[in-house]
């Protein structure tokens, strides 16, 4: 199983990232690092089934290309959309 998984850094992307890893899926994971934490990710960091780009995903084209360059190296079989800003009266961010 490949699973992709957006908002990776957030607490929830973190956390479910680290339990399919536990249940031997493959985990890749787009985030902006807007609201997320890299420290999120430092215990999946060097782990040969995690996979970790910053993305913006407003970038439709940015998101778009490395999703396919992406699922060309590990078909994704689950996806998992986590991505969101949290921050409702300071709305998106640049």
């Amino acid at each position: 199983m490949s699973v992709f998984i957006t908002g990776i850094a957030g607490f929830i992307g973190c956390n479910l990232a680290r339990a399919m890893l536990g249940n031997g899926a493959t985990v890749a994971g787009f985030d902006n690092l807007c609201r997320g934490s890299i420290r999120n990710l430092e215990p999946l960091e060097g782990h040969a089934r995690f996979h970790f780009e910053k993305v913006e995903l407003a970038d439709l084209e940015s998101y778009g290309r490395a999703l396919r360059a992406l699922h060309a190296r590990s078909p994704i079989t689950e996806i998992w959309h986590l991505a969101a800003s949290s921050d409702i009266p300071g709305g998106p961010r640049p």
